[in-house]
């Protein structure tokens, strides 16, 4: 679990830095969107210690689900935040946008599944576009 917890104060130290970088030069509206980026990380990483926490003190599997659907959900809100930052033209923000609003539909996909909730099914040939 440390290296989690340095890992995402590492994250939040790149954050801040990337907001001095903007204020430098002169971005204002940059600054603003990687600061509102912060909480979202910070949030992501503290519901998935606990839901780590909760499997090491044998916490119910229906609140360590839980745990993982509020990280999924900060997840969620970190890529929008991702795909904010970038010009729409810039193709890496957006497939780390995508990338992240994939880890968090998975994220949360496991915690339905721990709660006992189950997926609806797909209807129709749709599952054969993928």
């Amino acid at each position: 679990m440390r290296e989690s917890a340095t890992c995402l104060i590492e994250g939040v130290d790149q954050l801040k830095k990337a907001m001095d970088d903007a204020e430098v030069d002169e971005q204002i509206i940059l600054r603003e969107q990687i600061g509102s980026m912060i909480p979202s990380l910070l949030n992501s990483g503290v519901t998935l210690e606990a839901a780590g926490a909760g499997i090491l003190k044998r916490e119910t599997v229906g609140s360590i689900g839980e745990k993982l659907i509020q990280c999924g959900g900060s997840l969620e809100e970190l890529a929008l935040g991702i795909q904010k930052i970038g010009a729409p033209d810039l193709e890496e923000t957006k497939i780390s946008g995508q990338r992240m609003l994939y880890a968090a539909e998975k994220m949360r996909e496991a915690g339905n599944n721990l709660k006992g909730i189950v997926p609806e099914k797909k209807k129709g040939k749709g599952w054969l576009k993928g």
